[in-house]
């Protein structure tokens, strides 16, 4: 396995520092998720000392954590035993089935506004679909008492018409939206001693390769917030598990809108790496930023991995890398 090896380029940037991490859930850490991988590894007891221990290691002015289904244990147990004391919230999924944590060093920043916000997903469905039922039986019982006495071949008219209305009413499709389970969180952070203030997005996108289009919705939810809220001109970050890779289109689409990759992806192998029926070796987890920012130093966790099982494992807690970057304000 080997041991865990911190890659860090520095430019001498006098900065805050920022982590990201999606920490892989409880209920999400199973055998049947991660086969490869040793029930030891994947219970939390074990998981929670490592978390603890690299967050406490790292020690990040701001905090980004994705995929919490236990928040009072992992406050209790993890956040409120680092050495850095965290002021912050826990955003829970409108599913219920976990949250986003976000926390900025008490000494360093304050929350000045919060806001939670649940994606609009758009959802193809066939118009008239609840009424097609009701209209056919009415139009049945309308049949048996007009047509008792009209000749065979009127009716077989009547039949074929009433089929080609019903095959017209399946093929309008149309489009409405409903609420997605996922959120972003949106959060002013001012610094106390320059009073200077930016804005942090942190997000996690829907799973799955096919769902795509989804995420392509999402991260255009995002955008249209920014524009519609007049923050176009504002110093922004952005983290989260975006379950996309550089090449797929919602990410292209989010970086057109003006977000710059704290990241080089040629640099990156990968930020997740799990091994299910296939192979997952993807870049998915990111750093954005837009405004009067200077990053400096880039570091994520790079770890020998046993190719043939995976994440987590003995020496590392997640599924996923964390990514850790400081900054300053220009």
């Amino acid at each position: 396995m080997g041991s865990l090896i911190e890659k860090c380029q520095t430019k001498k940037v006098n900065a805050y520092s920022i982590l990201q991490w999606n920490t892989l859930c409880s209920k999400l850490a199973t055998k049947e998720s991660f086969p490869k991988v040793g029930e030891s590894f994947l219970n939390w007891s074990f998981r929670k000392e490592l978390i603890k221990q690299f967050l406490q290691k790292e020690k990040p002015d701001i905090l980004t954590i994705e995929e919490i289904d236990n928040y009072e244990e992992y406050k209790k147990e993890i956040l409120d035993e680092l050495e850095v004391k965290y002021s912050g919230n826990f955003y829970e999924k409108t599913d219920k089935m976990m949250g986003i944590y976000i926390g900025v060093n008490s000494d360093k920043f304050t929350i000045m506004e919060e806001k939670k916000i649940v994606f609009d997903e758009l959802v193809k469905t066939e118009k008239n679909e609840e009424k097609k039922d009701e209209k056919k039986d009415e139009k049945k019982d309308e049949k048996k008492e007009e047509k008792k006495d009209e000749k065979k071949e009127e009716k077989q008219d009547e039949e074929e018409e009433e089929e080609e209305e019903e095959e017209e009413e399946k093929k309008e499709i149309i489009e409405i939206k409903k609420q997605s389970n996922q959120i972003f969180i949106i959060v002013k952070i001012q610094d106390n001693a320059s009073k200077e203030f930016f804005y942090l997005i942190v997000t996690h996108l829907k799973a799955k390769k096919e769902f795509e289009e989804v995420r392509k919705n999402q991260v255009e939810n995002i955008i249209n917030y920014i524009k519609d809220n007049g923050l176009e001109n504002n110093n922004i970050i952005v983290t989260g598990d975006f379950n996309a890779e550089p090449t797929y289109e919602s990410i292209i689409n989010f970086e057109k809108s003006g977000m710059k990759s704290v990241f080089d992806y040629k640099k990156l192998e990968f930020t997740t790496f799990k091994i299910r029926k296939e192979v997952e070796k993807r870049i998915i987890d990111y750093i954005f930023y837009k405004g009067n920012f200077i990053f400096g130093e880039e570091c994520k966790s790079d770890i020998k991995i046993d190719e043939n099982l995976g994440l987590p494992n003995l020496e590392f807690p997640s599924d996923h890398l964390y990514l850790k970057a400081n900054f300053q304000i220009k």
